[in-house]
């Protein structure tokens, strides 16, 4: 622990007899070392952290400069004064006193028979052995920790002992502050309770960490920082954190939470040191997860690549490989949220939720997308599972897009399967405004011919027309009204509803469908023409984005 001016008081037996004569308010300074001045200049002599040793012999005569003298020492960060007594002065003027207690600075008074060579040394030897004991325990913690990479420990064992050797909650995240690794010792707040339980920091202390440029600092400065309490959000407790780098990739953060007023130069060594092993653990996870994806990604290919083998044994052999048989089916997944969430990270989410509902399956991180093989499916299972890893998705701090295909017992139907399960997160991707989030190709219906219409047959339809005269009327005045028959189509003529989510006032709606009938002569009251208005709108969409 380090070595305060009322530790040294208190455990010090040659502080035995000394007296507090000031700054009683600053009896928590840390002692980092003794300096004994007796000449009139002190101030160059003199570092921060030094408690000051002097018999007042310069100052005697000049008893007017010890207020200066006080508050020079203040700004030079001192730890305080010790006056010997009794000889050259027999009591601290009282303006010395005056400024000292004004900014907190200890003064105290040790009888003139107390030699300062016993002062310094009792206190250089208990700085000593708190040196040896930081050192002896760093090491301690160095071997575990070692040892821990040596043994393939992962996150979660860092996490574990990390906490064990400190006595202190323990948590590891990802760069975008999503649960990676915790363990609990004892001591939390509802902060760090939210962010285990939502497996990832919560938006408001996302915002006060920013708003304190908590992240620009790692960044700029990357070693541990301090990190005071905020009642306001929930983090009654104060903490350290340091960010996870290899090499100059930000990894994610390790954070250690400890009660006010309870780190010590121990926890700044340990959550260094565990920043670094964090550092190895992930990269090394990283190298198996990108040999093990490259296989997969191999093995995928060879079956959705048309120009390679279509001999139903080598088919059935290769999916052998990847443990599927019969009723297979293919889900493709993007992450959409803001920023986007890293891909290799939602892997091994979705990879724990096939596990969980004992669904046989192999997840490929293909381009920006994640590809999911699933096998021996039955009674429509399929879309359940999405559902599933949409909802995990969601509880780590992702926002999945899901195109869900037919299900096929044949091998050589896999790769049509892919086919549909990349048609359906197109489409879905292009009108996922509506705000779902699963989009099955054998549900499709209408959608899924719009692109390949032809042109002459598309253009000959009456509300095909209309649309486009929509569209080109917005672009041109910067009006709304393609989006707002669309929502309002999609709302199945719902005004209410349809309102709320433009954001606008009823009325304002409905003069807006007015206008709508009465500049291109169509009846939103018709529901032929509504259907008809519906599909011309999102063949439009999805022909601008092909």
């Amino acid at each position: 622990m380090p070595l305060t001016l009322q530790t040294a008081l208190d455990t010090l037996p040659i502080f035995s007899t000394a007296s507090v004569i000031a700054g009683q308010g600053g009896l928590g300074r840390e002692i980092r070392w003794t300096h004994i001045v007796d000449n009139p200049d002190i101030l160059p002599w003199v570092r921060e952290g030094d408690l000051l040793l002097t018999t007042a012999f310069a100052i005697k005569d000049h008893p007017e400069s010890s207020q200066e003298l006080v508050a020079n020492l203040q700004s030079k960060g001192l730890a305080g004064m010790v006056v010997a007594v009794g000889r050259y002065v027999l009591q601290i003027p009282a303006a010395m006193v005056a400024a000292a207690n004004q900014l907190d600075f200890p003064i105290l008074t040790l009888p003139w028979d107390v030699p300062f060579v016993e002062v310094t040394h009792a206190i250089h030897e208990f700085l000593l052995k708190e040196q040896h004991a930081l050192t002896e325990r760093s090491l301690t913690i160095h071997t575990v920790l070692t040892q821990l990479v040596v043994d393939g420990g992962g996150l979660d064992d860092l996490a574990a002992k990390l906490a064990a050797l400190l006595q202190r909650s323990v948590t590891i995240e990802d760069d975008a502050l999503n649960l990676l690794a915790s363990a609990y010792c004892e001591v939390t707040d509802e902060l760090r309770d939210r962010s285990v339980a939502e497996k990832r920091t919560p938006s408001e202390g996302i915002q006060y960490f920013r708003s304190i440029r908590l992240f620009q600092d790692l960044q700029n400065d990357p070693r541990p920082k301090y990190v005071a309490p905020a009642p306001r959000i929930g983090m009654t407790l104060e903490r350290l954190v340091s960010p996870i780098l290899v090499g100059s990739q930000l990894y994610g953060y390790i954070w250690i939470i400890a009660e006010a007023d309870s780190l010590s130069p121990i926890d700044f060594l340990a959550i260094e040191r565990g920043a670094a092993v964090a550092a190895l653990v992930m990269s090394r996870e990283h190298a198996v997860y990108e040999a093990e994806q490259r296989g997969k990604m191999q093995i995928l290919g060879s079956l959705i690549d048309p120009s390679l083998s279509k001999n139903v044994y080598d088919l059935t052999d290769t999916l052998g490989k990847l443990g599927l048989k019969g009723d297979y089916q293919v889900a493709a997944f993007e992450e959409i949220s803001s920023p986007p969430k890293r891909l290799d990270l939602l892997v091994p989410v979705i990879e724990q939720t096939l596990r969980m509902e004992n669904i046989q399956g192999t997840v490929v991180e293909w381009g920006r997308k994640i590809v999911v093989l699933m096998g021996d499916l039955h009674n429509g299972i399929g879309r359940e599972v999405v559902e599933k890893i949409v909802a995990s998705g969601s509880l780590h701090g992702a926002e999945l897009l899901a195109g869900l295909s037919g299900t096929v017992r044949q091998p050589a139907a896999v790769r049509a399967c892919y086919q549909e399960a990349s048609e359906a997160l197109h489409i879905g991707r292009v009108l996922c405004a509506s705000g779902r989030r699963i989009w099955e190709f054998d549900r499709l219906g209408y959608l899924q011919w719009q692109t390949v219409i032809p042109e002459d047959l598309r253009k000959a339809s009456f509300f095909e027309k209309v649309v486009e005269q929509i569209a080109k009327y917005d672009e041109e005045r910067g009006t709304d009204f393609l989006l707002t028959l669309e929502v309002y189509t999609d709302e199945l003529a719902n005004a209410q509803i349809a309102a709320k989510k433009l954001f606008v006032h009823r009325n304002t709606l409905r003069q807006r469908l007015l206008k709508i009938e009465d500049l291109w002569e169509v009846d939103l009251s018709d529901s032929n023409a509504l259907i008809n208005l519906h599909v011309a709108i999102k063949g439009l969409r999805l022909r601008k984005a092909h």
